[in-house]
């Protein structure tokens, strides 16, 4: 490599890491820095009233929670990286999995006042794939559309599915992505940054589905269009490729 292009990678490389320590100082420190704060108000003022006292106890819990799913979405999202999570393989119907998906997460969109709507090819698609971490990437992708979807907005998620492989397609109609942040949302670790708008987590769960779908010998692609929306593509083949031995 020409010590050029090396010095480039190597800038690239620690502007990365910069971002991404950055990024899990700000995402950890936040609801770190709630928690004592409510919890010493607890401490030194006695004579609080007992429902300002419940409400701080519910915000600790819930900034608790959160601090909490920070923690063991990179934990996952570590593990992934360094191989040591294992898929438990099974055939099964590709439906139910993301019905109970859209189901699972039906009181977050009722919140936006969003409609999520399934559209399938056919009754029951069949495939060989870990039931647990299907619904656990399409949680992730379906969550990430509800909320960067408009108040009132709409989620579309479609199943179709050929001989070799089967397609899961989550489309929303927000605020989309731009063209040079669609490779690196899927990186992890990684927000669009628009002008006045804070979006809470550090960025994990695209970056968890992605590798999940990756172990099932299966690929995620994304399809994106400012103020229009975007279409997430889960693909995973039918049958188990030969060659994988994950169990």
């Amino acid at each position: 490599m020409h010590s050029g292009t090396l010095q480039k990678t190597i800038e690239s490389l620690d502007k990365l890491r910069e971002r991404i320590l950055s990024r899990l100082s700000h995402e950890l420190r936040t609801p770190v820095t709630s928690i004592v704060g409510y919890a010493e108000a607890l401490l030194t003022e006695p004579s609080m009233r007992s429902e300002t006292r419940q409400e701080f106890i519910e915000i600790i819990k819930e900034e608790s929670d959160r601090l909490s799913s920070l923690v063991d979405g990179l934990l996952e999202l570590f593990a992934l990286e360094r191989g040591t999570v294992a898929l438990n393989r099974a055939e099964a119907d590709v439906i139910p999995v993301v019905d109970l998906a859209i189901k699972s997460l039906s009181s977050d969109a009722e919140k936006k006042s969003l409609t999520v709507t399934p559209f399938y090819d056919q009754t029951s698609v069949w495939a060989i794939f870990d039931r647990d971490r299907l619904f656990e990437a399409l949680l992730h992708i379906i969550d990430n559309a509800i909320k960067f979807s408009p108040q009132g907005g709409q989620v579309i998620v479609g199943v179709r599915a050929d001989a070799s492989s089967v397609e899961i397609m989550i489309g929303d109609n927000g605020k989309g992505i731009p063209v040079r942040d669609s490779e690196l949302v899927l990186r992890g670790l990684y927000r669009v940054q628009r002008d006045g708008e804070e979006i809470r987590g550090a960025g994990t769960g695209l970056a968890i589905a992605k590798h999940l779908i990756e172990l099932h010998d299966g690929q995620i692609s994304l399809v994106s269009k400012e103020n229009e929306g975007s279409v997430f593509t889960l693909r995973i083949p039918v049958r188990r490729n030969s060659m994988t031995m994950s169990v």
